[in-house]
């Protein structure tokens, strides 16, 4: 969205709508600021993770960006332009694909298919890899009962460790917060548990950023044993309905204003977003977590401290965050239905 955002016509409804997404950074030079200094955070190499975070635009070879917004998004977003022969589906995807798959070291392979890319004039792609080691690894697996509902059970690889944690029960939310950190003191990964079985929904609704930062300030290390689920998923989503329930209309239709996405009226004129889509996974167990995550925006033609030992039992649905912690930023978040591996 910030991408598209700096290519928006100044003034637009079209810019307005999209920072309108973007809470209190509305102003291009405090996005571009807020940008750099966050991808200068996330890209400093740890030996104790890795964490890759990689956008590019791809465009059809007789689209030409303006060369201002080129140099922006190399300058402030890290982001490069690759020129591309749409009209050649199967080569633009192996070329898009390989780039994905290199980023996220083989766990995504296919980001794009023939279909996605064929006659397309500009492809945003946004690719995340994260993949980290628990700073005290669990000790102890063994298979047990995950209550999907209260009523349904299935069973589940679980796995168990007694240690002091960053934990906080939240009695107005009725729901419990536990903190696992990753080597490295960068990373941690937050479990969000109801208190009441079977209120996921109830939780996800009733949760505001401004409740969770006040759980994560009152939390304290405590004595806790943890018992949670090994889980693994891959998650495919069309985005363009969820921006449009925020208020983002105009990049769908003929009214959209990106004059910085290419040279010349003629060009300009015609652009719209024809899609988003997301392609996210997971691989948490006893050792650490692997994630990616990666975001794709189609664009085409508009004409076509207590003594006692807390108990944090992970058996029901739940939900997880992982945190850039010196920044506060999240990169990766889910619920969790169904724990499979």
């Amino acid at each position: 969205l910030a991408l598209l955002a700096e290519a928006a016509g100044n003034g637009s409804q079209t810019q307005r709508e999209l920072y309108s997404t973007l809470t209190d950074i509305r102003q291009p030079d405090n996005l571009r600021g807020f940008y750099r200094k966050t991808l200068n955070v996330l890209k400093k190499e740890n030996p104790y993770f890795t964490l890759n975070l990689e956008s590019k635009l791809f465009t059809a070879v007789a689209v030409e960006p303006q060369q201002r917004y080129a140099a922006i998004l190399h300058s402030y977003y890290q982001t490069d332009i690759e020129r591309l022969d749409f009209t050649k589906g199967s080569e633009s995807a192996y070329v898009i694909n390989s780039w994905c798959n290199n980023v996220t070291h083989g766990r995504l392979t296919q980001l794009v298919n023939e279909g996605n890319v064929q006659n397309n004039i500009l492809l945003m792609a946004n690719v995340l890899y994260f993949n980290g080691l628990w700073r005290t690894p669990f000790n102890n697996t063994f298979e047990g009962v995950f209550f999907n509902t209260p009523k349904r059970q299935l069973r589940a690889d679980f796995m168990e460790l007694t240690d002091s944690f960053y934990y906080y029960n939240d009695v107005a939310l009725d729901a419990k917060i536990l903190r696992l950190p990753y080597k490295g003191k960068k990373f941690s990964m937050f479990i969000l548990l109801p208190k009441t079985m079977g209120n996921i929904e109830v939780l996800t609704q009733n949760l505001i950023n401004d409740q969770l930062k006040r759980m994560q300030w009152a939390m304290e290390s405590v004595k806790v044993k943890v018992t949670m689920p090994k889980f693994k998923f891959d998650f495919d989503k069309n985005l363009k309905p969820t921006l449009q329930a925020l208020g983002i209309h105009d990049i769908f239709t003929s009214d959209a204003s990106l004059p910085g996405l290419a040279r010349g009226a003629g060009v300009a004129e015609v652009l719209k977003v024809s899609n988003v889509f997301q392609k996210s996974g997971i691989d948490v167990n006893e050792k650490g977590t692997e994630a990616y995550a990666s975001t794709v925006v189609e664009i085409d033609n508009k004409f076509g401290g207590t003594p006692l030992i807390e108990e944090f039992n992970v058996n029901q649905p739940f939900l997880f965050f992982i945190e850039e912690e010196a920044t506060g930023n999240i990169i990766f978040a889910g619920k969790v239905l169904e724990p499979t591996i």
